[in-house]
Order: C-alpha cells, then sequence, then structure tokens
C-alpha cells in the first residue's frame, strides 16, 4: 500500500467547484448576502475561499513551528470529515510521518515552561516531523521502554512501542520503522525513493495518480518521497526479527 497526501480524490476539480459552490451557499445564508454567480470574477472565488475556511484549520498544531508553511482547504475539509473516503488515508499519512523517522527530542526550560525542540540527521527528515506536529500529530516523547509517544491534535497521548529501526543507507534508498501499536497490531513503516518502493507494493491502487504528482512536482525542482506501511502478524515479526539478528552478525554480504 501507498500513502500519498497528494491526491485526495478521485475527482478534485469536482471537490473545489462543490467547495466554491457550498461557500457562496454558506455565506448567502448566514450573511443574508445576494450574490449573482455570473458577475463573481475568479479574485472574488481566491477571497471567499480564503475567508470563509475557519483560520483555526491553518493554525492546528502549529504550536509555534515556523519552518512549515501549507495551506489547502480540501485537504483540510479532508481530514477533518470522518465520512470522507480520505479521512483515514489522511490520518495514516501523518502518523507514518510522526513515527517513521530517528529524530531525538531535546528540551529546554524557557521562563519555566518547557520547551520541545528536534535534533535530526537531515533536515529533510526535520521538515517531515515538524510537517506532522503541524498538522497534529506530535511525536512529543520517547520514554525509558523505547517507546514514542505521539500528542494528538485533542491532547490525547497515544504510546508506540519502536521494536526496530533499520535507518537509511545509500544500498537501500530507504527507512524503515517496524512499531507496536495501542491495539497491538505491528506496523511495517517505510519511506524512500520511487523505484524502491513501487516494485514492492502489493496494491497498485493510486499508482497512476501518484505518478502524474511525481512527474509534475519533478518538473518543478522538487524532491519526493513515497510512504509505504504494512501489517504483519506477530510469528512474520518473530520469523524476520530472527533473521534480521542473524543477519547484523555476518560480516560479509550483510546488506543481503
Amino acid at each position: 500500500m501507498c500513502i500519498g497526501p497528494h491526491y485526495y480524490g478521485h475527482s478534485r476539480k469536482q471537490e473545489e467547484a462543490n467547495f466554491r459552490r457550498d461557500t457562496l451557499r454558506t455565506i448567502s445564508e448566514t450573511e443574508e448576502l445576494k450574490i449573482d454567480d455570473s458577475r463573481i470574477s475568479g479574485d472574488s472565488f481566491k477571497t471567499l475561499e480564503n475567508t470563509s475556511v475557519s483560520d483555526s484549520n491553518f493554525e492546528k498544531g502549529k504550536d509555534g513551528i515556523t519552518n512549515v508553511s501549507f495551506y489547502d482547504p480540501i485537504f483540510f475539509l479532508h481530514r477533518d470529515n470522518p465520512s470522507n473516503e480520505n479521512y483515514h488515508r489522511i490520518h495514516r499519512f501523518l502518523l507514518h510521518l510522526a513515527l517513521c523517522h530517528t529524530v531525538i527530542i531535546e528540551e529546554t526550560e524557557v521562563d519555566n515552561k518547557t520547551q520541545i525542540s528536534y535534533n535530526a540527521n537531515s533536515p529533510d527528515e526535520l521538515a517531515l516531523v515538524n510537517g506532522a506536529r503541524f498538522f497534529g500529530y506530535f511525536f512529543c516523547k520517547r520514554d525509558n521502554q523505547n517507546n514514542m509517544i505521539v500528542r494528538m491534535e485533542n491532547g490525547v497521548e497515544e504510546s508506540y512501542e519502536l521494536l526496530n529501526v533499520i535507518e537509511f543507507d545509500s544500498a537501500r534508498k530507504r527507512m524503515t520503522v517496524i512499531v507496536r501499536c495501542p491495539n497491538n497490531d505491528i506496523k511495517v513503516m517505510c519511506k524512500g525513493a520511487d523505484s524502491i518502493i513501487y516494485p514492492r507494493l502489493k496494491s497498485r491502487e493510486f499508482v497512476q495518480e501518484t505518478d502524474e504528482s511525481l512527474e509534475k512536482f519533478a518538473a518543478e525542482g522538487l524532491r519526493t518521497l513515497l510512504l509505504a506501511e504494512k501489517t504483519i502478524t506477530e510469528q512474520e515479526y518473530y520469523e524476520w526479527e530472527e533473521r534480521y539478528r542473524e543477519a547484523t552478525l555476518e560480516i560479509i554480504d550483510r546488506e543481503k
């Protein structure tokens, strides 16, 4: 399975049209404005869109973060609507960003308040974890039992047991973590280059849409990353973990 935040549904243009229509209807109903659709310019649409979406949507999860800038009303509508088909995809994507990394938490006391900052191996990894925090998935603690604590937007903290970390290297071109979720599921979370992730996908859902997005981003000179995850059984994990432990002791052909 591949998770991609850029793809919000089967008809994004229709979503945007519906959003504009609902925005106009909401303003008309709440402020009793009479608007002639035929005389509304593109600039008017832009203004209406920007002012009709609650400012709290933009501020949610921000919490003093200065290196994240993102605004898409469609994304927030999908993220905050449990009945939307993309709701669970978006939240799995954000949780993935909050867990699949090697970021170290640093705490400092400022005016008798504890402030949390991140120490990362790369600016890319720092940006991804800060992005998750911006959207309400705040990696806030790593306890003595190596559990990763994620504070959700509603203030609830969830604990994920970090079972294994396989860091990124030039040979694998991907990073992997294995975590035990609060419901006791074991998830393998992986992020890496599209050339590495694609061949390992079981499902081909959204591949065409993702390819189109990758081409668009590449044309703009942007770097891209794919995320994938899989739920495995206890037996599958223990069998893999035994092979992995043996492999780490090998001196020759360890990467294999």
